[in-house]
């Protein structure tokens, strides 16, 4: 909110942006090629969208080319209270308000074009209520991210302050996170095949997991992703669209590990499987949705349809 922090006292980082301390809607990244338009749409809140502002030189740079130059996604670009351009100059964090937005802060990766979910952590997804939540950045360091959280039925003045680690050891959060689908296995597969409110948290989650994902990430975690196929699939397919080069990876990896067989001899429940994901993903593409998700859909298709079940002794 644009007078929460002139009543607090609270002073801002110089390298956090109030939209309404800005004279022209736009911050430009220090020392960077990027920029963030803001949109006021007065009682509808503030958007935002990312831009390649500076001179690329050449036809693509990282995941940004000559003709691919904005970017905004519905979870982090609406209702925005605050934005801060990370130290190092790779990172975007952004806060929302739950009015219209989600009430969550982000961390955007500028090059890569991935975004991620940063507070509240998933561990908290149980007693999370979008539409509540507000968030505001107000201190941004080389290792740590201060922001204000709140619940927006208590009133701003019930506020507490959140302390974020930025260092490569907040990726470490992945590995909680990856954990925390290990330990609550049966509870999150049904979430997603009910349609639980919850559940696109967990198709985030499930994300976050695979992009910063080991080795051994895709076994464990293929059940949750064919469960995110057969029950969710437009949401699934959304939620990957952001990252193509790990969704290729994910073609690649997850028809092997969803239709093999480690424990026993017994192959028909994976025939089944198999027969379930290619006609979840043939009617998806009968759907009429976006043709983006449409072309993720056939190739991910393909591959399952190439994959025969199979028994490692």
């Amino acid at each position: 909110m644009p007078t929460a922090l002139a009543q607090s006292g609270e002073k801002l980082d110089t390298l956090i942006v109030e939209p309404s301390t800005l004279e022209d809607r736009t911050s430009i990244q220090p020392d960077g090629p990027f920029a963030v338009l803001f949109f006021n749409e007065d009682a509808l809140g503030t958007q935002i969208g990312v831009i390649y502002y500076g001179l690329m030189r050449s036809p693509k740079n990282g995941s940004w080319s000559l003709t691919d130059r904005f970017w905004q996604k519905e979870d982090w670009s609406m209702d925005v209270t605050t934005i801060a351009w990370g130290p190092n100059g790779k990172y975007l964090y952004v806060a929302t308000s739950g009015t219209y937005g989600v009430g969550a802060v982000y961390e955007l990766d500028l090059y890569s074009r991935i975004y991620r979910q940063i507070f509240p952590d998933i561990d908290d997804y149980e007693g999370w209520h979008p539409g509540y939540t507000s968030t505001q950045l107000i201190q941004i360091r080389r290792s740590t991210l201060t922001i204000f959280s709140w619940n927006t039925e208590d009133g701003y003045e019930k506020r507490k302050k959140v302390e974020i680690p930025l260092t490569d050891e907040h990726r470490n959060g992945d590995t909680r996170t990856f954990n925390w689908f290990m330990e609550n296995r049966s509870q999150v597969l049904k979430t997603i095949k009910d349609a639980h409110q919850t559940a696109a948290k967990i198709l985030d989650g499930i994300h976050n997991v695979w992009i910063h994902r080991d080795g051994a990430v895709a076994a464990e975690m293929s059940d949750f992703i064919v469960a995110s196929i057969l029950y969710r699939p437009s949401d699934f397919l959304k939620t990957f669209s952001t990252s193509p080069k790990d969704f290729g990876d994910l073609v690649e990896s997850i028809p092997n590990f969803a239709l093999t067989n480690f424990k026993d001899d017994n192959i028909e429940p994976l025939k089944e499987r198999k027969k379930q994901i290619t006609n979840t993903l043939a009617n998806f593409l009968k759907s009429g949705a976006d043709n983006k998700l449409i072309d993720m859909a056939s190739v991910l298709l393909r591959s399952f349809e190439k994959q025969e079940p199979r028994i490692i002794d």
